[in-house]
């Protein structure tokens, strides 16, 4: 018998891959009846020809393939087994299994080459597979029971495809353990096969981590791996990748033409009144922080990154959410899409929740200092939230039933408007060209305040200060040499307790009469129509003073000394050298003012005074 062509490369673990890295392989002959391995290791040659061979077991190297090149001279299974995959093995190696079409008489074929028997043979749909190279006889059922040939798939009787293709069940999920799992080219169907609840991965292998329930992956009691996709990755990486790009959408798709990598739809259509109340996600994920150095790394639940390889967008507001060339990295939409699906909808209740599922977050929303377009959170603005006009932000108290908003801003301005801005020593209040309106200034270790008190029907509002001091004095402070403008034509002054003590009344109703006082370093000076019409002037040290007192009626008015000093003059001091002291007084109603011959004649008027009991005197006058 003629050898043909015996050895072929073994092409797996030809190429890296990191999941087999530092694997350890056994190749074993295959039973050639039944496909499977044998306990029999494989002879492994280092070259096409030559009797070098290679170790078996052997090992891959850190990249996860072969050393060197190996090749084999009969069918095998390779078995894996190592630090990063679970054990298992590949699938039997017929060594090229190139299709030759029908039997021929006098060809040259290989180990591994597959032909029909057709019109030189049986004549059949049935498929054989070289067991050893060869030149073919002239008889196909000599090379046939001369073991050159061994059936590989039984085709002869027709299938219709429209009917379910049916095996008795073996009782098993695994190839290894019984399971019959059958290959048709490319194309692989589980027969029947029980489901795999996931307490074992075959050939007498546990559970993986995930499947096992336990340690990590403790408390998914709740993923029920009959009617679930369970994928774990043994090299830790991407264990699930799905994509999709528009350029594959059929162009006649329709006048939406969305390309969509994933689709998870949970349905509520569960009837009847709880408890039990039944929830259903579209998908659900979970982030699980062991508790290792927090210096090695984070969990993230999910992460969503928009990528824009083109040009720079227009801003996204309330009024124009997306602009053509845009990319958006989370939407939320009430509605679905599309918006009805034909029936009656309603508004959805909650956008986006933050919830305590058994433990809080330590914050609940943050924008990085450099994550928005503007800003790196040192100069400059960027929009990290866009509302509508009349979107309000609100805080919520127990209250009654779901509760009741008890705080909230928000905004009915239609035109640009003021804003609020926190800088390092102020609050402020900018105006629309930018300017300050207001300001609340920030003072290093601040005890004391001011407040704005509102009031009720027939009350007046007020301004107060409160704080840790006793007493807190208010000020009012004008920019250089402004003035302090009062509104009113009175000012009040109350007690702490509401009642009114005194006050500063104006009743000035022509400006031409404007009256005011003043108060300078000399004393103070009461002013009338501009000029000064009275002044009060001060001296150091003064303990002295003029004390002017109303009377009721039938009592006199006074001015009286007053001071420390036991007799205090009163000082009446005209300016100049000419000056007089003038005094009003009645006309004199008699010629003779008394017989007094030294008197210059009859006196021109007279004063009445009064002593200190009351009694009049008057003093007579001469025209000098």
């Amino acid at each position: 018998m003629t050898r043909i062509a015996s050895r072929l490369l073994l092409t797996d673990f030809s190429l890296a891959n990191q999941i087999y890295a530092d694997a350890r392989v056994q190749v074993f002959v295959v039973d050639t009846a039944t496909w499977r391995p044998t306990t029999t290791l494989a002879t492994l040659y280092q070259a096409l020809t030559g009797t070098a061979e290679h170790e078996n077991p052997l090992a891959l190297d850190s990249l996860g393939k072969w050393l060197s090149a190996v090749y084999v001279d009969q069918p095998v299974i390779c078995r894996i087994s190592g630090p990063t995959v679970p054990n298992h093995d590949t699938g039997a190696i017929a060594l090229q299994s190139a299709f030759r079409g029908e039997w021929e008489i006098g060809a040259v074929y290989t180990l591994g080459d597959i032909v029909r028997d057709g019109r030189f043979g049986s004549d059949t749909n049935k498929l054989y597979i070289a067991t050893i190279g060869h030149i073919s006889s002239g008889s196909w059922t000599s090379d046939l029971t001369g073991g050159k040939w061994l059936l590989y798939v039984d085709a002869s009787t027709p299938v219709d495809y429209d009917d379910t293709i049916v095996s008795p069940a073996t009782g098993f999920f695994f190839e290894n353990e019984g399971a019959r799992i059958h290959r048709l080219n490319d194309r692989l169907f589980l027969g029947a096969a029980v489901d795999n609840d996931g307490s074992t991965q075959g050939g007498g292998i546990g559970a993986d981590w995930f499947s096992a329930g336990t340690g990590v992956s403790a408390g998914l009691n709740w993923v029920h791996f009959a009617a679930t996709v369970a994928l774990t990755v043994p090299s830790g990486k991407v264990g699930f990748a799905a994509a999709s790009r528009a350029s594959d959408v059929p162009a006649g798709y329709g006048s939406t033409q969305a390309s969509i990598p994933f689709v998870g739809i949970g349905i509520m259509d569960r009837t009847g009144s709880g408890p039990p109340y039944w929830t259903s996600y579209g998908a659900y994920f979970e982030a699980r922080m062991e508790p290792v150095s927090a210096a090695i790394g984070t969990v993230i639940g999910i992460e969503i990154d928009a990528i824009n390889f083109g040009s720079v967008v227009h801003q996204s507001t309330p009024w124009r959410r997306q602009t053509l060339g845009g990319a958006t990295a989370l939407w939320l939409a009430s509605g679905g899409d599309p918006a009805n699906h034909g029936r009656a909808i309603a508004p959805a209740q909650l956008a986006l929740g933050i919830v305590n599922n058994g433990e809080t977050f330590t914050a609940g929303l943050v924008f990085a200092n450099d994550a928005i377009e503007g800003t790196d959170g040192s100069s400059g603005f960027g929009h990290a939230v866009a509302l509508s006009t009349r979107h309000l932000i609100g805080w919520w108290g127990v209250g009654a039933g779901n509760g009741e908003i008890v705080n909230y801003i928000t905004s009915t301005a239609t035109v640009p408007g003021p804003s609020l801005q926190f800088q390092n020593g102020a609050t402020l209040h900018i105006s629309v060209a930018g300017n300050i309106d207001f300001s609340v200034s920030n003072i290093a270790s601040a005890v004391n305040g001011i407040g704005v008190v509102p009031s009720v029907t027939g009350a007046s509002p007020y301004l107060e200060t409160f704080g840790n001091d006793a007493n807190v004095p208010l000020k009012i402070k004008p920019k250089g040499a402004g003035n302090l403008e009062l509104y009113a034509e009175q000012m009040l002054f109350y007690s702490d307790v509401g009642a009114q003590l005194s006050g500063v009344v104006s009743s000035v109703t022509d400006n031409t009469y404007f009256s005011t006082l003043e108060f300078t370093d000399g004393g103070p000076f009461l002013y009338g129509r501009g000029y000064i019409v009275c002044g009060f002037g001060m001296v150091a040290n003064g303990v002295n003073r003029l004390v002017i007192t109303n009377a009721a009626t039938g009592n006199p008015a006074s001015v009286a000394a007053a001071g420390t000093d036991t007799n205090i003059d009163i000082y009446l001091d005209p300016q100049g050298t000419t000056g007089t002291i003038r005094f009003g007084v009645p006309t004199a109603t008699s010629a003779s003012a008394g017989s007094a011959s030294a008197l210059p004649g009859v006196p021109a008027s007279y004063l009445i005074v009064k002593d200190g009991a009351g009694t009049s005197l008057k003093i007579p006058a001469w025209n000098t």
